[in-house]
């Protein structure tokens, strides 16, 4: 474990992460990240697991310092923040696209009002999310070789896509449902409340697409 805080942070600057986002991957805190790179602190094994993962490096490796071996089974990919911001951007403007839908069920405003709300919503929320595809673009072309010649890579990256994918199912299913259940109950519009469900192949779509880059 010695100079273990000195072969994170040089693993880190390799990829051009910061502390910040280094933290988010490995789910822990910045503080964290700082104090095992001070060797102030020792992450534990789930965390040494994790930065493994990260740096394409097999445990024994990354404890040991053999970051060539590690380096020469998995490209370095870069950037990574990039990507980070841009699932963020994704999110966000899903959101919106699902907030701006509800927007009807809105009382004190008119209708007109209503519908100026859910267009410039759902026009921010289109915007957001074509933003997001050009920094996932980007991202790709800089890692373009290292992507395509990661097989194993792309193993995990399609494990995660589809716990993403369902995790967004989930939240969509829900939220359509509450707005169906207002609108039938509160509303009586049983009829035309079930299109609230054709958001969901709409946000399913988008999630395919992101995942597909």
């Amino acid at each position: 474990m010695k100079q273990l805080g000195k072969r994170i942070t040089t693993l880190r600057k390799n990829r051009n992460l910061s502390q910040e986002a280094l933290a988010e991957q490995v789910g822990v805190s910045r503080q964290a990240i700082s104090k095992w790179e001070r060797d102030e602190a020792l992450p534990d094994i789930y965390n040494l697991t994790t930065l493994a993962e990260i740096f394409g490096l097999t445990l024994d490796e990354l404890l040991k310092g053999s970051d060539e071996v590690g380096a020469s089974k998995k490209p370095m990919l870069l950037a990574l923040e990039l990507k980070l911001q841009a699932e963020k951007y994704i999110m966000a403007g899903i959101a919106m696209l699902i907030l701006g839908a509800f927007v009807f069920i809105i009382e004190p405003l008119s209708h007109q009002i209503q519908i100026i709300i859910c267009a410039l919503m759902a026009l921010g929320g289109i915007l957001i999310i074509i933003k997001a595809g050009f920094m996932f673009e980007r991202f790709y072309m800089l890692n373009k070789q290292a992507l395509e010649a990661s097989e194993e890579s792309g193993v995990t990256r399609g494990k995660r896509n589809k716990k993403r994918q369902d995790a967004l199912a989930t939240i969509a299913a829900l939220s359509c449902t509450l707005a169906f259940l207002y609108l039938g109950f509160f509303k009586g519009m049983w009829h035309p409340g079930w299109m609230v469900y054709l958001i969901i192949p709409i946000v399913l779509a988008i999630g395919d697409l992101i995942a597909s880059r």
